[in-house]
């Protein structure tokens, strides 16, 4: 996972810059240092291979890390992590309406920033898979509501039209449990929920392995947590607030006595339903 993956740090002060590209040079990554937004948006916009953006928010005089942020977004997509001295509500906020794939204080230390790197860059391949399947999903949709309209000529035209709908819906099924192939190859427990009813609608291979029984229908706040109602703690209306925006958090579940790095977004489920898409790694030390 990690080789042959570039980094480009966007840090202002040059001290902190060093101590960070050398933790993430340790853990094997290639750390392009930048010491500003303007920088940092000329690198990406110069097409160099940048894998993953580490990026500051305040970077002092000039443009702040998430106007660079965004002028970069713009340019390519690519995974930004924000890195931060800071936990104030109005500087999180800032982050709120920009894509990003984590926000990380930055007295959390290596271990939760390299864990934070990790999630990152699974989440994002995750994600991009799913998009490739969606567009897929929806060039078929959109060829068949057109060979819809070219057959309505005739009755036999529908008929022969129907059959292939048929064949297509086969196909899009077919598809879809590709989708969910990708999501079995994946080495973290990932699962997806109702977020209306809370219900378990899908769990990876990987977390079948450890639940070990069918917990499809139950209840998120029942299997993960033991709870009799929905967690006070649920994430539910963070992602509402910020449909497009991954959220990622450190969480402790007393249940498994373990300390899990989540991170959760909105996915558009096959039946049309928008859910709540989790991913976890476990940094229990």
């Amino acid at each position: 996972m990690v080789a042959g993956k570039n980094i480009l740090l966007v840090e202002d002060e040059i001290i902190i810059a060093e101590t960070e590209a050398l933790q993430l040079k340790k853990a094997g990554y290639e750390v392009l240092h930048v010491p500003s937004g303007e920088s940092a948006v000329d690198i990406v916009a110069a097409s160099t291979a940048i894998d993953l953006i580490l990026m500051d928010i305040d970077l002092g005089e000039g443009m702040d890390g998430t106007e660079a942020a965004e002028r970069i977004l713009k340019i390519k997509e690519i995974p930004i992590v924000f890195l931060s001295a800071h936990t104030e509500p109005e500087i999180v906020e800032k982050t709120e309406k920009i894509s990003s794939y984590g926000y990380v204080v930055k007295a959390g230390g290596p271990t939760v920033l390299l864990a934070s790197i990790k999630m990152a860059f699974r989440l994002f391949e995750a994600k991009r898979a799913l998009d490739e399947k969606n567009a897929e999903l929806e060039t078929m949709n959109e060829e068949l509501h057109q060979m819809l309209e070219e057959l309505e000529a005739s009755n036999e035209e529908y008929a022969r039209a129907q059959d292939e709908i048929l064949s297509r819906e086969q196909m899009i099924d077919f598809e879809r449990r590709q989708l969910i192939a990708v999501l079995d190859t994946i080495p973290e427990p990932i699962y997806v929920c109702d977020m209306d009813t809370y219900e378990i609608l899908y769990i990876n291979k990987f977390f079948r392995a450890i639940v070990q029984k069918d917990i499809i229908g139950r209840k998120c706040y029942e299997e993960f947590h033991g709870l009799d109602a929905p967690c006070d703690f649920c994430t539910n209306e963070i992602l509402r607030r910020n449909p497009d925006m991954p959220y990622t958090w450190e969480f402790y579940n007393k249940k498994l006595n373990r300390h899990f790095m989540l991170t959760d977004t909105i996915i558009n489920w096959p039946d049309g339903r928008k859910v709540r898409f989790e991913i976890a790694r476990d940094v229990t030390k």
